[in-house]
């Protein structure tokens, strides 16, 4: 059920009006209360985020989207100000309080929906762009909370516990501070990202040996026939994402391929494969992703151009279509691990699907796509699925044009 909520700002800044769901409505009043407690002249995200993590009914939504409530409240706890003395006036409604209602608007209504949700809200909170003024804060919180492959909720508690010993026995005040919890966090993720990355390197060593070494013990073999084999380096989506670094932190959304790009800018298809495509009516990416893969493979009538690698094609361009920031070898490691659809990596835990995208890149065909590289690293994944929340599914949409 949903309720229309009315915010009234000052005369300075224009009246907006959003409908939220009842939770959330919930969650804002509770926010105005704590702001009030605290002596605070502004409602603030910090307000709003400690009412949220302690409200039952959204928990589901924080723990699909890898945040531990918990560890997020002690943060919370020790980072809100308490100011002696009740303001002259009720406290008002910040202005990134404002701008976050507005971005989750516009999220909620590229879905086809006009009722802000729970878990519509986290996905805005998560994806918070660097132009608001908390943005750097709120960052450091969620870092600092975020749930890592393997983490088992006794360990979070035991964490919890520690973390608190250390600072009562270090600390000069009995406040626990933002800056002591994220760094005891962490150090105890490090720790585990140390543990990991090691397994991964015992897993890639196997894996390379027994893909590479024949190929450097038989530097002259023959070469494969044409009709076997195909040019399918994916050069225009070569992985150069620190070049984006400065958009995606101001909150620019950059799309690596469009519905009218040649073909050939698609993942996985080279120029020679592209070459074979194009006398079929497959010349733009629009083209792949109207295509019948049945109908196109029998058409094609080559043996490795089977119905299953056309589909794998489209669903990886789509990816890199509608997902920003997201490039072609991103795109082909989602889908070899097989999250083909931005509908299934939402709906499935991250931790599940980044232990899956590194569990595959160490195979045959994942090293193949890395081109034997070693596995990403894993916030890079973690940022992967990040972006998914901001994906605009009307992107490839056809009729939509």
């Amino acid at each position: 059920m949903c309720g229309e909520r009315h915010a009234t700002h000052e005369p300075s800044r224009p009246r907006r009006s959003h409908v939220v769901d009842e939770a959330l409505l919930a969650c804002f009043n509770a926010a105005h209360i704590d702001a009030e407690r605290r002596g605070a002249a502004e409602v603030g995200i910090g307000h709003l985020l400690r009412a949220m993590v302690r409200d039952a009914g959204i928990a589901t939504a924080w723990d699909s989207s890898g945040i531990d409530t918990g560890v997020l409240a002690r943060l919370l706890d020790g980072a809100l100000d308490i100011t002696p003395g009740l303001p002259d006036a009720p406290p008002r409604t910040s202005q990134d309080v404002v701008l976050l209602l507005d971005l989750a608007a516009q999220a909620t209504r590229l879905h086809g929906a006009t009722c802000i949700t729970a878990s519509s809200l986290v996905a805005t909170l998560l994806a918070l762009p660097a132009g608001l003024s908390c943005s750097s804060q709120v960052s450091r919180w969620f870092w600092a909370a975020r749930k890592f492959p393997g983490e088992t909720a006794a360990a979070s508690v035991a964490w919890t516990s520690a973390a608190s010993h250390k600072e009562s026995v270090s600390a000069t005040t009995t406040t626990v501070t933002d800056l002591a919890w994220l760094q005891a966090r962490l150090d105890r993720q490090d720790e585990m990202l140390g543990a990991l990355r090691h397994h991964l390197s015992e897993q890639q060593a196997t894996t390379v040996t027994r893909i590479v070494t024949p190929v450097e013990a038989a530097p002259q073999a023959s070469p494969v026939k044409p009709d076997t084999a195909e040019d399918e380096v994916d050069d225009t989506n070569a992985d150069t994402a620190d070049l984006d670094a400065e958009a995606e932190l101001q909150g620019i959304k950059r799309y690596f391929l469009a519905l009218d790009d040649d073909i050939v800018r698609a993942p996985s298809i080279g120029p020679r494969t592209a070459e074979r495509l194009k006398p079929h009516g497959l010349t733009h990416v629009k083209h792949l992703l109207a295509c019948d893969p049945e109908r196109m493979s029998a058409r094609l009538g080559a043996r490795h151009l089977t119905a299953s690698r056309i589909a794998a094609w489209k669903n990886q361009a789509r990816l890199v279509c509608t997902i920003p920031w997201l490039r072609g070898t991103h795109a082909q490691l989602f889908v070899g691990a097989g999250y083909s659809s931005i509908e299934k990596i939402l709906s499935t835990d991250r931790s599940v699907v980044c232990a899956a995208i590194l569990q595959f890149a160490t195979t045959r065909d994942g090293q193949a796509i890395l081109r034997a590289s070693p596995p990403p690293e894993i916030d890079r994944v973690m940022r992967w699925i990040e972006y998914t929340q901001q994906a605009e599914p009307q992107r490839a949409d056809m009729r939509a044009r």
